[in-house]
């Protein structure tokens, strides 16, 4: 019930030939065997003096729908089964999902900048290799960061990469030549933007071109956009920058890793130029487009984004319509419409664009492709 949920053929299974066409019952089975796994989980770890479940999500911002809307099920369904589940997020979850969590128990914390005492403890942290930690050093991390964590790793990281802060050997060093010398940008995005400045040519060029791909990207769709840039990844993950993953939404042989943050991702899309970036959203829009196996579906909508991005209209919207009918058969009716409505809105644009004369490219021919 699972596997044929998430896009694996298991038609022919007892548990799936007398519904394989009604994809609520699918979806409705597969949810309820999903809270009986972890029902069974609790009870066991209860059996054996064990500790309640506890489920850990992390950037559920880039969830799907439907995986959102399961964790709702499981909220509701669980309420008798001693679990945690712990989601972390970013605000866009809530832009986009602004009723997400309605109706279930939970409590939602809001992370603030770290206050005075917590700054310089994080900062003696960062830099516990120095010893002694320079006071000038740990005030001005402190002091730039405004109580943000991340500004105040990249920070140490983006002095590491300008010399100033030496990490070979058992222990670290400090230039003071280097620091004085450096320019410390005042914001966040200026402090990413140096560290991509610092890069060589084959890494900032890699890792440019893996942010067309997305804030997950794979070795295998990176050489597809560019034979040489794989070999770039082992120094972006020393660096922090690419961190490879445990798991992957392809399969065993695919190696995924992700950007470090999503603001990392943004800042470094953004240094491309837009031909630059048609040009490689077409060479992943034809890798994606391209992929086989039992879980090629899930990525047809994803091939759509990159088709439209990189202005072929036509096969955004025909991977639109096949990602539209996928969701349809997940019983993911809000997925198939955004899907749907996808295309109708790229051709309706073409059309005007195109005027009266344009190929027969109208709202009627979306609508047919969109829901054949």
């Amino acid at each position: 019930l699972l596997g044929h949920l998430i896009g694996l053929d298991f038609s022919e299974s007892r548990h799936i030939v007398g519904i394989k066409d009604d994809p609520r019952q699918i979806r409705s089975r597969a949810f309820h065997a999903a809270v009986q796994m972890f029902r069974r989980m609790a009870a066991e770890d209860a059996e054996c003096g064990g500790t309640p479940v506890l489920l850990q999500l992390d950037d559920l911002h880039w969830a799907d729908d439907g995986s959102l809307e399961f964790l709702n099920h499981l909220a509701q369904a669980n309420h008798d089964v001693p679990m945690l589940v712990l989601c972390l997020t970013r605000p866009t979850l809530f832009e986009r999902r602004s009723d997400w969590g309605a109706g279930i128990e939970h409590e939602r914390i809001d992370l603030k900048p770290l206050v005075s005492d917590a700054r310089l403890l994080f900062a003696g942290e960062l830099l516990k290799m120095l010893a002694p930690v320079p006071a000038a050093l740990s005030e001005l991390i402190v002091a730039r960061a405004e109580g943000n964590p991340f500004y105040m790793e990249e920070l140490v990281k983006m002095l590491i990469d300008q010399g100033a802060i030496v990490t070979a050997g058992e222990r670290w060093t400090l230039r003071p030549e280097k620091l004085f010398a450096a320019k410390v940008p005042q914001t966040l995005t200026g402090v990413l933007q140096a560290r991509l400045d610092e890069l060589p040519e084959p890494e900032r060029l890699a890792l440019q071109e893996a942010s067309v791909i997305g804030p997950v990207f794979w070795e295998q769709a990176l050489a597809a956009l560019d034979a040489h840039a794989p070999k770039a990844l082992p120094a972006l993950v020393r660096r922090e920058l690419a961190l490879p993953q445990l798991d992957d939404g392809l399969d065993h042989e695919m190696l995924e890793y992700a950007f470090s943050h999503q603001m990392l991702h943004h800042v470094t899309y953004a240094t491309l130029l837009k031909s630059t970036r048609r040009a490689l959203h077409a060479r992943a829009a034809t890798w994606l487009a391209g992929l086989t196996g039992a879980r090629a579906s899930d990525f047809l909508g994803a091939a759509a984004e990159h088709f439209e991005l990189a202005g072929d209209i036509i096969q955004a919207c025909e991977f639109f319509a096949r990602a539209a009918e996928h969701a349809r058969s997940r019983f993911e009716h809000d997925t198939a419409l955004s899907h749907v409505e996808r295309a109708l809105t790229l051709l309706d644009r073409e059309a005007t664009k195109a005027g009266p004369d344009h190929r027969g490219l109208t709202s009627e021919g979306a609508a047919t492709l969109a829901l054949r």
